[in-house]
């Protein structure tokens, strides 16, 4: 009986699904000390058994012995007498049957005990031998009661989780658990107590490192006769490293279902011999397949483009034939109407039966193919206004400047100009660094060549700019990665001519062409000679309007030198009257006759006024104080102010601001708008009549000076047109006088604009010059 169930323990141990003999089975006390844990002890020799079985046959002897003793005691002393007799045979033969009985007897005990201890024996050995199988078993193994209580754990749940072995019993596994895997694990188990089912569960076990690796646990019941669960039977396989391998598997699965997404390329193997494609979920969407159906090399064949379709086969059973390879680009024309570039790269296989698989990929180049059309599209564009637009067009090398620069810029250069100044040599290298690679038909025709061979390859900016300084500047600003620069400068043509362009620059500060540049000519020849013209006639037209004030400042002229000359009559008669006295009175006349000078002196500088104002002459350029200026001006004017009974309040700025102008036109400016101001006012009859001058700093660098009237103010849709040219609100005016005016004041760098609502309450009249801020006040 032992041996068959050491026989089924064993079998049972081989499939991991046993831990120790059912409680329905009779066991001994070696069989339960293991059900404890406790450990076996060593097997008895066979010297001990024989010494245990002399001992008990002994024993036996005695016991007869002292049996026959005493009934040998309870018989007659004739019966003894009798028996005592050595003639007597039968006592003999009596004790010869009593001795042989007793060592039969002996040795049948000795013989009973001797079997019962070998096989004892032979059951622990086998006990034994299960055991060190158990705990040999590369997996945790355990049992547990009908109600899920763990009651037997092998050696290696002990020494994985280094907990004691009481720990484990019961319910304490489930402190070895992941706590992200303990509610799952454990409602999996008690469902599978509950309802006697097999139970497999994937869950983390902690180490006694504090580690968790995982595992596959499984149980299945063991049931008696009648169907019912008396044991659980379970073992714990550690499944780490094949866990980590499946989901790294999963991840290069998840990365490359990712890649040929993003990458639009879809792969598949046709094995020829069976007919069977297997392709990637890519393949499916390039085509418009549905996921994961069956499909054949014909339906693939039949999303070709009937136009290429014959192409695609022929090339597709070149590869099968030769063992060779494909790559071609071809379309597909898809169910809705819609058309699909593919490239396909495939080559065969044979194995050693001679069976052919062919391995490719199909990428999606639909938007490159979009995008190279467009590309050549633009291409073709961009070409073509290269060579028809009206502007001289050329393409520069810029690789080698830019390669210096960027030289330059890694040692801390950072001011080219400074360093331009610091090494002339640079300059030049840099003239003859930029060589034109292309040029439209206007470019050769503005250089005076006779086709391109003769500007390709020359120097773009040393050839064509000689020394100006439009070069250096134009380095500067491709320095700085400005990405145009323009500048009006003349050039030099292959022919001779200088003639007057508008110099553009334009350079890409990245992409494939970020060491490109375009080079631009427009000729403004006519342009700058019409400039001239116009401010020719900008002149004329200023000439024109400074006499026709004269003219009607005629009488304040006349009365500015009568002043001076009345003084000197008046001075002259009293030197005379002094001179006839009957003595002669000389520091009088002295007195009188410095004042003939000084007046003469007055007269001198009023007529050179008029006459600087009257004749064309540009004056050049000189530091002025602007108040006075203003007052000079003003004094001009005071007698045409006090003839219109209009009075003239100039407001002094007390740092008296420079400015460096033209001084005959800035008088210009100031007599057109205090004439204009005074007409405003004389029209309108007004009651009271002022005019308001005053100047204020505006920041560092600027002066405000704004002309208030107490007129009528400028009428609102008047406004907007005011500065235009040949606009006038008088019925004698040219309308000239302003524009003129603003004119004058933009070449000086200022700016003029008038509101109303000024501080007299008639019109304003806002002039911003910027100041000399070198020169003291």
């Amino acid at each position: 009986m032992e041996d068959k169930v050491a026989r089924r323990l064993l079998a049972a141990a081989g499939r991991f699904k046993f831990l120790s003999a059912p409680e329905w089975m009779p066991t001994s006390s070696s069989k339960q000390a293991a059900a404890n844990n406790l450990p076996i002890s060593a097997s008895s020799s066979w010297l001990v058994h024989l010494t245990a079985a002399l001992i008990a046959g002994c024993f036996i002897t005695i016991t007869f012995a002292s049996f026959a003793y005493l009934f040998l005691t309870s018989v007659g002393s004739e019966e003894i007498a009798q028996l005592q007799e050595p003639s007597d045979e039968r006592e003999l033969l009596i004790t010869l049957l009593g001795f042989i009985a007793l060592t039969g007897s002996a040795s049948w005990f000795a013989n009973q005990f001797a079997r019962r201890r070998l096989i004892d024996d032979s059951g622990a050995g086998a006990e034994r031998e299960l055991r060190n199988a158990i705990n040999t078993i590369p997996a945790i193994v355990w049992s547990t009661s009908p109600d899920g209580n763990n009651d037997f754990h092998n050696q290696r749940l002990l020494a994985y989780t280094g907990v004691d072995a009481a720990t484990a019993l019961g319910m304490g596994w489930v402190d070895m658990l992941h706590p992200e895997d303990l509610e799952r694990h454990v409602a999996a188990w008690r469902d599978a107590v509950a309802t006697g089912t097999a139970f497999e569960c994937e869950s983390r076990l902690k180490r006694s490192d504090g580690q968790y690796r995982w595992f596959l646990a499984r149980a299945e019941p063991l049931r008696d006769p009648s169907g019912r669960v008396v044991r659980w039977y379970g073992t714990n396989v550690d499944i780490d490293d094949r866990r980590r391998a499946e989901e790294a598997l999963r991840r290069s699965d998840a990365y490359l279902a990712e890649a040929q997404k993003l990458s639009r390329t879809g792969s598949a193997v046709w094995n020829l011999a069976t007919g069977e494609v297997v392709c990637s979920d890519e393949f499916y969407s390039i085509f418009g397949f549905a996921p994961r159906s069956r499909l054949s090399v014909e339906m693939i064949l039949q999303r070709t483009h009937p136009d290429d379709a014959t192409f695609v086969r022929r090339e597709l059973a070149r590869a099968v034939a030769e063992v060779g390879q494909i790559d071609l680009e071809h379309r597909l024309l898809m169910e809705d109407g819609s058309v699909k570039h593919v490239h396909l790269v495939a080559h065969s296989t044979r194995d050693a039966q001679e069976r052919c698989e062919l391995v490719g990929a199909v990428m999606d180049v639909t938007a490159r193919t979009k995008a190279y059309a467009a590309l050549e599209a633009s291409e073709c564009r961009y070409r073509h206004l290269f060579d028809h637009m009206p502007v001289a067009l050329g393409q520069l090398d810029l690789g080698e400047m830019a390669g210096l620069f960027a030289e330059l810029r890694a040692s801390g250069v950072t001011d080219l100009d400074a360093h331009f100044d610091a090494h002339p040599d640079l300059l030049t290298f840099c003239q003859g660094s930029l060589v034109i690679t292309a040029a439209n038909g206007n470019l050769i025709r503005l250089l005076g060549g006779t086709d391109e061979g003769a500007i390709i390859g020359r120097s773009a900016l040393g050839g064509l700019l000689g020394s100006s300084d439009t070069i250096r500047r134009s380095l500067v600003s491709c320095f700085r990665m400005e990405t145009s620069f323009q500048d009006e400068t003349k050039i030099e043509t292959i022919d001779g001519r200088r003639i007057d362009v508008l110099f553009t620059s334009s350079i890409t500060s990245s992409g494939p062409d970020r060491d490109t540049g375009v080079l631009g000519l427009i000729d403004i020849s006519q342009r700058i000679r019409a400039e001239e013209g116009l401010r020719r006639v900008q002149a004329d037209y200023a000439h024109s309007a400074r006499v026709s004030t004269l003219g009607q400042l005629t009488a304040s002229i006349a009365h500015e030198i009568n002043q001076p000359l009345a003084a000197i009559a008046t001075h002259g008669e009293a030197g005379l009257r002094w001179l006839d006295n009957a003595t002669p009175d000389l520091d009088e006349v002295r007195k009188s006759t410095r004042q003939v000078i000084a007046n003469a002196h007055r007269a001198s500088d009023i007529v050179g006024r008029i006459r600087a104002m009257a004749v064309r002459r540009e004056q050049p350029h000189e530091v002025l104080a602007f108040d006075t200026l203003l007052r000079e001006t003003i004094l001009f004017l005071r007698h045409e102010a006090q003839s219109r009974g209009v009075t003239i309040i100039h407001r002094n700025n007390a740092d008296n601001l420079a400015v460096r102008a033209d001084r005959v036109q800035l008088q210009q400016v100031v007599v057109n708008l205090i004439m204009n101001s005074i007409q405003a006012m004389a029209d309108s009859e007004a009651d009271r009549r002022r005019i308001t001058i005053n100047t204020t700093p505006d920041g560092m660098a600027a002066l405000l000076c704004h002309f208030d009237d107490s007129g009528p103010g400028i009428r609102p849709e008047h406004l907007p047109r005011l500065f235009e040219s040949f606009f006038t609100t008088k019925c004698d005016g040219m309308g000239i006088g302003l524009p003129i005016c603003r004119s004058i004041i933009e070449a000086h760098g200022g700016s003029m604009s008038a509101e109303n609502g000024g501080a007299e309450g008639g019109a304003r009249f806002i002039l911003r010059l910027p100041t000399d801020v070198s020169s003291a006040n």
